[in-house]
């Protein structure tokens, strides 16, 4: 018989107990960056904090964060650049990928230690651990970092194929296969 924790994990999810397993090895507390002075010297403008640790509300997950993306963007947030009126202090990051650690009710299609990629809209995925509502999360079947470049390219792809669908539909004739093929090439080129 195996003792290790490989062992007990399988354990307690043959009980169904893996997610009091899982909430039991979360600690009180994380670190995450927080903004704090408006720069765009990203090493003035953030300061490492710990903050107590967050549990998910209704339709959320908490995923442990494995990996994040690091990007130009970041820089220009961190300066106040998409913000108006911003007040410091505040979050930093926007995409990441990671493994849940707890359900939040009326989750279904999510499981604990599911690998898990998310682009995060509260900019909070420079940290240890994040809160994200499950209907935003994507599965994927490994946590490997390849999988940040997917999503803002991803991304990127989409907001071009809306905009070649468009032209498309509006511009371009049937005959005009050329025309369209040169539209797909140039989305696969922002992709």
């Amino acid at each position: 018989m195996q003792v290790g924790s490989g062992y007990l994990v399988r354990y307690f999810a043959s009980k169904g107990l893996l997610k009091v397993l899982m909430m039991a090895s979360k600690p009180k507390t994380f670190k995450k960056l927080m903004v704090q002075k408006l720069t765009s010297n990203f090493r003035e403008a953030v300061s490492i904090e710990t903050v107590n640790m967050c549990h998910p509300k209704k339709g959320e997950v908490c995923v442990k964060n494995k990996y994040v993306g690091i990007n130009a963007t970041d820089v220009n947030f961190t300066k106040g650049r998409y913000f108006v009126n911003v007040e410091v202090p505040f979050g930093v990051g926007f995409e990441g990928v990671g493994e849940i650690v707890e359900i939040g009710e009326n989750v279904e299609n999510f499981k604990i230690g599911q690998s898990v990629a998310y682009l995060d809209g509260r900019c909070n995925a420079y940290a240890e651990y994040v809160c994200l509502p499950a209907q935003g999360i994507l599965p994927i079947p490994k946590t490997i970092p390849d999988y940040l470049a997917l999503l803002i390219a991803g991304q990127a792809a989409a907001k071009g194929l809306d905009r070649v669908n468009t032209f498309y539909i509006y511009f371009i004739s049937p005959k005009s296969m050329l025309s369209f093929v040169n539209c797909w090439l140039l989305v696969h080129l922002i992709a």
